[in-house]
């Protein structure tokens, strides 16, 4: 299944280049993640397992070990938007009035914004993601009620990525879910706000989102740091 996900597309480079490259632009990540962080306290970590969730879901796809390390490099930016929402919104601990909600629906258009500007095929993949994450199947999502295959395939791994960690971690209008229940209502919304074929990859191999879910549950009641950044090598991503 590979969708419409499009590959980043470089002029060749030296290994040396490229390394280079590559260590400033995860250095970029790094400082954006530390941004959103200090805005929302649980977004920097759940970018970071983002990036796990959605290389893993990507594998499954049979995408290429090149378009795989691109996703496993820009889901962590799927959330960057959230820079620019209030504070007061984000860390709410109740539920959003109409207003606040429509507030923090644009964190997707101001994310895609951020990255859009930025002259590089990563970035710019990182901006689609941005955009579409909150898409649904259905056509009901936000922010341009975009359905089906009109969503781009990162659009639709991110989508369930996103819900599942929303749904295991703590967040400051609603406490843990359990990870099997978690993982029935996602299968719940196949065909409604989820890509079916990219539900039934989750539903077969959930058992590494089990494991990432149930390190960062135990990390955080020791008081340590959950998360470290994603690793690039395959064996990481699948188990």
């Amino acid at each position: 299944m590979r969708g419409n996900f499009t590959p980043s597309t470089k002029p060749k480079k030296s290994t040396r280049e490229n390394e280079i490259i590559q260590k400033a632009y995860l250095g970029t990540i790094r400082c954006l993640a530390v941004a959103a962080d200090f805005k929302d306290q649980h977004t920097g970590e759940h970018l970071i397992r983002m990036g796990r969730y959605m290389a893993f879901l990507a594998l499954r796809t049979g995408l290429s070990a090149s378009e795989i390390k691109d996703i496993l490099f820009v889901a962590p930016m799927h959330d960057i938007g959230k820079i620019g929402i209030p504070e007061a919104i984000l860390n709410k601990p109740g539920k959003l009035t109409t207003d606040e909600r429509r507030v923090m629906e644009r964190h997707t258009l101001i994310g895609a914004n951020i990255l859009m500007g930025i002259d590089s095929n990563l970035l710019r993949l990182a901006s689609q993601v941005a955009l579409t994450h909150h898409e649904r199947w259905d056509g009901q999502g936000y922010p341009r009620k975009l359905a089906g295959t009109g969503i781009p395939l990162v659009g639709r791994l991110a989508a369930i990525a996103d819900v599942f960690d929303a749904l295991t971690m703590i967040r400051p209008y609603k406490q843990v879910i359990p990870i099997d229940q978690a993982c029935e209502i996602i299968q719940a919304e196949r065909k409604k706000a989820f890509d079916p074929e990219v539900t039934d990859l989750f539903v077969q191999h959930q058992m590494p989102f089990h494991k990432s879910s149930i390190r960062s549950i135990r990390a955080r009641k020791r008081g340590r740091n959950p998360n470290c950044w994603p690793r690039t090598k395959m064996n990481s991503w699948t188990g």
